[in-house]
């Protein structure tokens, strides 16, 4: 049972007040969850309150921006997004509702078209009813989307401590120092926003300067790449990323930034076939994918000349 509702309770929970209560997770404040279950907002504000009251327990706190959820709500939310899964499994298996269901996953860009999305293809051809919500985001913004309940899994760079969490490392995305193959490259590093640790992180591992001089801001992967093959500097890329990049080279190939990539869901009492075979696909198909993509790069282990006839330092 699941620990927040272990207390004695004013009968059981109401459906509408459940209803209420996941609009509000998912839109982020009353007005816009009101809108979505067709209800004034006095009606809405009148259930959460009521379901607080029956639970002893606060689940909003208002905030200029919406609100944001308590512990308690966190821990209801899951105990709902399990209840909805059982029961539509449920439903599935008596054959009063149409297959299907839905996976939802966010992470990091640079994952999505090389490994995510190979590894979840046989899962998706072989059940086409499934329904499918991918959301590409910065790390840091990942873990608020699975404690929201937008996703049910988040693949992150490191462990979320949270003792409600399961993990399952993937494997490992190796990254690289690169720059124009021909032609100058100015001196600067090429993040995503002044967040991205990746150049910083880099540089510490290779002895040099903790922060990069001169850094660009070109917020996602592909212009990344583009910037860099334009000679606007060097950038720290995933290695499998460059096989369709001939215009790059490696600038240090022996020297690799490596970086776990680790599934998160919570814990739930009861798991349904689907949660359980996204990750079982992810778990066979997501290692091997980013390594097959990974180009032989041994030809760039010779160095290429800057403008004079030098090798670059790092």
């Amino acid at each position: 049972m699941n620990p927040l509702l272990n207390r004695s309770v004013n009968g059981p929970l109401s459906s509408s007040q459940l209803e209420a209560f996941s609009a509000v997770c998912r839109a982020g404040g009353f007005t816009e969850a009101a809108r979505l279950i067709h209800v004034t907002q006095s009606a809405l504000s009148q259930r959460i309150l009521n379901l607080e009251e029956s639970l002893g327990s606060t689940l909003f706190l208002r905030e200029r921006s919406g609100v944001r959820m308590t512990e308690a709500a966190e821990r209801l939310l899951r105990y709902c997004q399990a209840k909805d899964a059982l029961e539509a499994e449920t439903l599935q298996e008596i054959g009063s509702a149409p297959g299907g269901g839905e996976i939802r996953i966010g992470g990091f860009s640079s994952i999505f078209r090389s490994a995510l999305l190979p590894a979840l293809d046989p899962l998706l051809r072989g059940q086409p009813g499934l329904g499918l919500k991918l959301l590409s985001r910065e790390l840091r913004e990942l873990p608020a989307l699975l404690r929201s309940g937008e996703i049910d899994f988040a693949i992150l760079g490191s462990s979320l401590e949270d003792a409600a969490l399961e993990r399952l490392t993937l494997g490992e995305e190796h990254s690289v120092l690169v720059e124009r193959r021909t032609g100058p490259t100015a001196d600067a590093y090429l993040d995503h926003d002044e967040a991205d640790r990746t150049t910083a992180d880099y540089l510490r591992m290779v002895g040099g300067p903790s922060t990069p001089v001169r850094r660009l801001y070109l917020d996602d992967l592909d212009s990344i790449l583009a910037g860099a093959e334009l000679g606007w500097g060097r950038a720290v890329v995933p290695l499998h990323h460059l096989s369709k990049h001939p215009q790059l080279r490696i600038v240090r190939p022996e020297r690799v930034l490596r970086t776990p990539v680790i599934l998160h869901w919570y814990r739930r009492a009861y798991s349904t076939r689907l949660h359980d075979a996204v990750i079982s696909a992810l778990k066979t198909g997501f290692a091997a994918r980013i390594s097959a993509c990974e180009p032989n790069h041994s030809k760039s282990r010779a160095r290429s000349p800057n403008r004079r006839g030098k090798p670059r330092a790092t």
